[in-house]
């Protein structure tokens, strides 16, 4: 990920920010792997890509570029 602006808003928190990220994370998976299953009705699978999104979103909030790696 890398960011491009910053911005402020009092509506968005910590878990929407969160969300967000995980829903990106959920579509470049989705468009770069394909799978028997959909991916969003795994619990454990989006249990990952969830933790991976709180992981990236702590890092981007003192860097302005990382990465983000699920097994």
């Amino acid at each position: 990920l890398k960011v491009l602006g910053i911005g402020y808003d009092r509506t968005v928190g910590g878990r929407d920010v969160t969300e967000k990220l995980r829903k990106h994370l959920v579509a470049e998976f989705k468009s770069k792997h394909k799978t028997k299953g959909d991916i969003l009705e795994n619990p454990r699978a989006m249990a990952k890509l969830w933790k991976e999104a709180e992981r990236v979103k702590q890092v981007l909030s003192a860097n302005t570029e990382h990465f983000a790696q699920v097994e």
